[in-house]
């Protein structure tokens, strides 16, 4: 094909395209018939297969993201590393699904808020720091290096959060034997990692499993509200 090349990222997604349908064995010839709806079927899930497989390769391959500058600490990516853990899928694939991690937060106020905090989009200083393009002093009052990270997942001030959640998850294990299973066991950290979409290592990693959906469920709006100042 001639013409003006396209973007960067949308040049990308047409050499994706263009190896996908290559591998269903599909050639793009102008004029010629369209297959029938059962071959272009056949086609489009070959197609997602194939789509799929290669964005598990590339992601897998690039964590743990690094941050843009290293003296902003672990940046906006470290929360994010913590919780990009793939989950076993209905194909068996072990696959990267956030959304459906969080499709079981019914707030979408909440859901909204568990993104930004996954996503390191809070507020602190290396972030403003980022924003600002300056270096101001980076140091949290608590004394550590105020990054996405120590802000959601270590600093003093942000411990009622923290806490919050996990008399949650407590109470709720106390009358929930699978929710009981699945964080027995497992220490603090990796529990709160879980609420934010982590895996736990047990029979239960599994896109779409009942004690997962309740972790993160019940968790949601207590991030949500515990760190609204942040967000």
């Amino acid at each position: 094909m001639s013409g003006p090349r396209p973007p960067p990222k949308a040049g990308q997604a047409w050499e994706r395209s263009i190896k996908a349908l290559k591998s269903a064995g599909v050639r793009l010839i102008p004029g010629a018939k369209p297959p029938s709806k059962y071959r272009s079927k056949l086609v489009l899930t070959s197609i997602r297969k194939t789509m799929l497989t290669q964005q598990q390769r590339s992601l897998s391959s690039a964590l743990p993201l690094q941050s843009s500058n290293p003296d902003h600490g672990r940046g906006s990516v470290g929360v994010f590393n913590t919780c990009a853990h793939p989950i076993r899928g209905s194909s068996g694939m072990r696959e990267y699904k956030g959304w459906v991690k969080l499709s079981c937060i019914s707030n979408s106020v909440h859901r909204k808020a568990v993104r930004k905090i996954i996503t390191g989009q809070v507020d602190c200083a290396t972030r403003r720091a980022q924003w600002s393009g300056g270096m101001p002093d980076l140091t949290c009052e608590c004394g550590g290096l105020q990054d996405p990270m120590h802000m959601i997942m270590e600093c003093p001030l942000t411990a009622h959060a923290r806490a919050s959640v996990m008399d949650a998850v407590r109470a709720s294990s106390a009358k929930d034997s699978s929710l009981r299973s699945l964080i027995a066991g497992h220490s603090e950290p990796a529990i709160l990692q879980a609420t934010l979409g982590a895996t736990l290592p047990g029979p239960w990693q599994r896109l779409g499993a009942g004690p997962y959906n309740t972790l993160v469920g019940l968790a949601a709006p207590l991030w949500a509200k515990g760190l609204d100042s942040l967000l």
